[in-house]
């Protein structure tokens, strides 16, 4: 829960509401995807993205405060979420 606090959410029940509907969103989307595209595309595919967030979430701890958007990090980890759930 602190890190919700520690992203600037102002209550840890709201980023624990957020990634509750980002999980039910990204159900509801891989199922639809499953049916159009099969399982191997859709697996590459949330993959890649998840990689690609977990990299960024890593750069942005090496870089500058001054250089980040204020919730980037945060984005970035409901994205990790919702891909993991595609």
């Amino acid at each position: 829960m602190q890190v919700f606090t520690r992203a600037g959410l102002s209550s840890p029940i709201i980023g624990s509401i957020i990634v509750g509907c980002v999980n039910v969103v990204g159900t509801g989307v891989a199922a639809y995807l499953m049916d159009k595209t099969g399982r191997r595309p859709l697996l590459i595919a949330s993959h890649a993205g998840m990689a690609i967030s977990l990299i960024s979430i890593s750069l942005a701890k090496f870089l500058p405060r001054e250089l980040l958007l204020p919730d980037c990090v945060l984005i970035k980890d409901f994205e990790y979420t919702f891909l993991f759930k595609t």
